[in-house]
């Protein structure tokens, strides 16, 4: 293909050439001879004229006697006519006059051309005369013979002039071609040298490397195993190769896929347009062959006439791929799973939900209808207080999680007494214990490193969870829970907690045990789903322990008991902290004035009866905007203290508190701001904090938290 290519770059230029020259001969000729024609008929005539003005002028010379010097033979001596044409007058037998010079006088027989010249009776001839082409026109008077001839070179100039200029015009033609050529064959020898590297590249990475050429039904191995090349050995046409081929080097599971995938009709189908086409299948070794087809060339039909054949080891790569399915395939069915739970749990949610609503709606009634009897009505508002304590429980743990998920959870970094955090856990547990008569015991060691660096809030939460589980999924009876606390030095500035908590309750399946860390998990079987929970529980602790640093071991048995092993790093406070000691009673230092800003009826009523009851003076806003009016026209000193709901009409608490903050008085930038909202996410108390607000206390408010806060910021306050 290559050779018929080049041959075409050659023949078909000079086809066109020999093809626009004969056509510019042709036009070149003919217009000559038509401009000669004219300029033949124009001295013609203009002969005729200057003769009848000599005939003219020769009477008027014969009437007068007078003998001037002009004479028929000198009328066209010396005359020049156009492209040197020869004028010739004669009476039949003798030349009368010419331009031609030594012809006067003489005999019509002495000029040769003139021998020759055919009747023309007006048109212009062509004639062979003494071995030359001449071109003429012969026009009879009733005096004269006139001749006009002209020479073939000097008809033609403008032909001649045309192709001189014609073969400079094909002369670069041909070497532009030839440079034209020349970088054709450049730019084939880069692409070939780039073929050669592309498959000296291939043949680096793949085992086996064969070229195929089509349309000769011919295969060549440029590398091969030894043994390959034994096994191929005798088969000639590419078809009979291919099937030997598979069937010495393929497993026989894959005999019907690589048949299809090497059939020259799919071949040809689908390696149009350079496209490459693979397929990977099992060596009769067991491992794993890629196959990839690579077009070569293509006829001038763009069909497909040769291509590589490259054969590579994979088996590496499919195993991690299989091991990379495997485990999507695991996280498809975890999602499942974990989707599954979600769908169980706001199942059990809906239920748990309704039940204490239910509980409180029913209790309600009875308070009412004992109100004589006051151990009734007690026994009905501590049933009440369960119930919604309960409920508060669900959402924390939903927040808690929602919180961790998405990683908005900030972890405290703050100075704490490890001693006074595990008696706190005791304490609360102990109670829980005796309600459910279950046997508790917690032995804690005196820590050597009691003033530790970390997060309280979040340890306390973790041995609660893990302790209040153990006690909720005990026995009915003869139930334990035993709880060991020691610390291990780990260096100067660490140490290591360990709460190890043990019991004898239901335990856990081993299947339950595989998905005991994931969200909404809980044991399905009744003797598990019958306790009270939300299935959040361990899933929040093993995330706060890890946000730690920590780990959680575990090891469970179906009614025998389980047993969590936590361990957290610690940093270690060289500045020694005071125990906080919980005061005898819960109430403020002081009388405070306080401004409560709240728009929902409930919620105001409720949180007055808290203030009212500790003692302190209540003055009421039911929004924002209120809240700014009432401080802005109160004395100075008048307020000690603004609790500040967020959500609110007119003007929310954010923007309330910042025009108390730019109002022009002395207070108005020292007066506590407490938000009190619903909303417990870090990003809503880091946005009360940026309004200008000192403190964030969630609903429902605790009245624990809402006195040691008031005495905290109001106290302090007066003391300044």
């Amino acid at each position: 293909m290559k050779k018929i290519a080049q041959k075409k770059v050659v023949i078909i230029p000079l086809f066109i050439g020999v093809v626009a020259f004969t056509i510019l001969f042709l036009v070149m000729t003919s217009h000559d001879k038509k401009r000669i024609d004219k300029i033949a008929d124009e001295t013609l005539a203009f002969m005729k004229e200057r003769l009848s003005q000599f005939d003219q002028y020769d009477q008027i010379r014969s009437e007068s006697g007078e003998n001037g010097g002009i004479t028929l033979e000198s009328i066209f001596s010396g005359y020049s006519f156009a492209d040197d044409g020869i004028v010739v007058v004669t009476d039949g037998k003798k030349i009368l006059s010419t331009n031609y010079m030594g012809l006067n006088g003489k005999n019509v027989e002495s000029f040769v051309a003139m021998q020759s010249i055919p009747s023309t009776h007006g048109q212009l001839i062509d004639f062979e005369c003494d071995s030359s082409k001449w071109f003429g026109k012969v026009e009879e008077t009733e005096k004269y013979h006139l001749c006009v001839l002209y020479k073939e070179k000097s008809v033609f100039s403008t032909r001649r002039a045309a192709m001189v200029y014609g073969f400079i015009i094909y002369g670069l033609l041909w070497m532009m071609l030839a440079l034209l050529r020349a970088r054709y064959e450049r730019l084939n020898m880069v692409q070939m040298q780039k073929q050669l590297d592309i498959v000296q590249a291939i043949s680096k990475m793949y085992s086996v490397n064969m070229y195929i050429n089509l349309k000769n039904d011919s295969w060549e191995l440029i590398k091969d195993s030894e043994k390959l090349q034994k096994s191929l050995e005798g088969k000639e046409h590419v078809e009979e190769m291919f099937e030997t081929f598979i069937e010495r080097e393929m497993a026989p599971e894959d005999y019907a896929q690589c048949r299809d995938f090497l059939d020259l009709d799919y071949i040809r189908e689908h390696l149009k347009h350079n496209k490459v086409i693979s397929y990977t299948a099992k060596h009769q070794n067991g491992k794993w062959i890629l196959m990839i087809l690579v077009p070569q060339k293509y006829d001038e039909r763009a069909k497909i006439e040769s291509f590589l054949l490259l054969c590579r080891d994979i088996t590496g790569e499919k195993e991690r791929e299989m091991k990379y399915q495997e485990k999507l395939e695991e996280s498809v069915k975890q999602a499942e799973r974990a989707n599954a739970a979600k769908t169980d749990f706001l199942r059990r949610m809906s239920h748990d939900i309704r039940t204490p609503i239910n509980g409180i709606r029913g209790m309600v009634p009875m308070c009412k209808k004992y109100m004589d009897n006051s151990e009734k009505q007690e026994e009905c508002l501590d049933k009440i207080m369960s119930a919604s304590s309960f409920l508060l429980d669900l959402v924390n743990d939903v927040l808690d999680m929602s919180k961790l998920e998405s990683g908005r959870l900030i972890m405290e970094t703050k100075s704490f007494s490890l001693t006074q955090v595990v008696d706190e856990v005791k304490n609360m547990i102990e109670i829980q214990a005796q309600e459910k008569n279950v046997e508790f015991v917690l032995e804690s060691e005196e820590f050597e490193q009691d003033q530790l660096v970390g997060s309280p809030l979040h340890l306390r939460q973790i041995m609660q969870n893990i302790a209040s589980n153990a006690v909720k999924y005990n026995r009915d009876t003869g139930g334990y829970v035993h709880i060991t606390c020691w610390e291990e030095k780990t260096g100067s500035e660490e140490v290591c907690f360990h709460f190890v908590c043990e019991d004898n309750g239901i335990g856990m399946s081993k299947e339950f045990q595989k998905s005991a860390f994931e969200p909404f998990s809980q044991e399905r079987e009744s003797a598990r789903t019958r306790y009270v929970g939300t299935g959040l529980g361990l899933a929040i602790t093993k995330h706060l322990v890890e946000r730690m640093n920590g780990e959680i071991l575990f090891e469970s048995e179906k009614e025998k008991g389980t047993t969590f092993d936590i361990r957290i790093p610690l940093r270690v406070n060289r500045v020694r902290i005071s125990r906080q000691k919980k005061s005898q009673k819960d109430t403020l230092r002081r009388k405070m004035h306080v401004l409560l800003v709240e728009d929902n009826d409930l919620n105001m009523e409720i949180a007055e009866f808290m203030l009212l009851d500790l003692g302190a003076e209540v003055k009421k806003a039911w929004d924002g905007q209120q809240a700014v009016d009432r401080f802005k026209n109160s004395e100075p000193g008048e307020y000690d203290v603004i609790l500040m709901d967020i959500m609110m009409p007119v003007l929310n608490g954010l923007d309330a508190a910042k025009k108390i903050r730019k109002l022009d008085r002395e207070d108005a930038g020292t007066i506590p701001i407490i938000a009190m909202s619903a909303n417990a996410f870090s990003e809503d108390i880091a946005s009360s904090l940026q309004a200008g607000m000192n403190a964030h206390i969630s609903k429902p408010i605790n009245t624990e938290k809402l006195i040691k806060m008031l005495n905290q910021y109001c106290w302090k306050e007066k003391e300044n």
